[in-house]
């Protein structure tokens, strides 16, 4: 019984030093050969998401878990483009320094939908779709002014989306803690 009541009370100590917050923004992405060669050109579009930032030690360190809706790949026109729907969960620190703050972990993207034309005709096969989990890492900074957050990410995919194709996309947005 006494374990018991240490871990419901360490155990809302630690929600009690939680933030959570609703994040959305612009994001740009496009997929790399070999880690250098762009394909295409880069894709622009939003991000919308939620995340909860726990305090470890202290306010100065927080884990940071989030669940967020984007959409990467790249974009020459209408006719070339690859587009892929996916489910971002960022995973990782935060260090807190007054209003500024720098954060880097990893956000693993589950594959949602994906388009891939070339010359206006639907190319997508299983030779070349996506595999359905990426793992990008990203490194980050902000600075939260009360309630408002305005931040920047960049996520660097660490294993290949596909035929030896990594994913990167920068992030820049706001937030609202509540």
């Amino acid at each position: 019984m006494k374990k018991l009541l240490i871990l419901t009370f360490a155990l809302s100590s630690f929600a009690a030093f939680s933030q959570i917050g609703i994040r959305a923004g612009w994001q740009n992405s496009n997929m790399f050969y070999d880690g250098t060669e762009t394909i295409g050109s880069n894709l622009h579009f939003f991000y919308v998401g939620a995340y909860k930032n726990f305090d470890l030690a202290s306010s100065f360190i927080q884990f940071h878990a989030g669940a967020e809706y984007t959409r990467v790949g790249w974009s020459e026109n209408d006719n070339n483009y690859r587009r892929i729907d996916c489910i971002n969960i960022p995973l990782g620190v935060r260090l807190n320094l007054g209003p500024i703050f720098a954060q880097g972990g990893i956000g693993p993207n589950i594959a949602l939908r994906e388009e891939y034309y070339i010359a206006g005709v639907d190319v997508l096969n299983d030779d070349n779709k996506m595999n359905t989990f990426d793992w990008p890492a990203h490194l980050g900074v902000g600075l939260a002014l009360g309630p408002l957050v305005i931040e920047a990410r960049y996520y660097l995919s660490l294993t290949s989306a596909n035929d030896d194709g990594r994913v990167g996309f920068l992030q820049f947005g706001g937030a609202i803690q509540l």
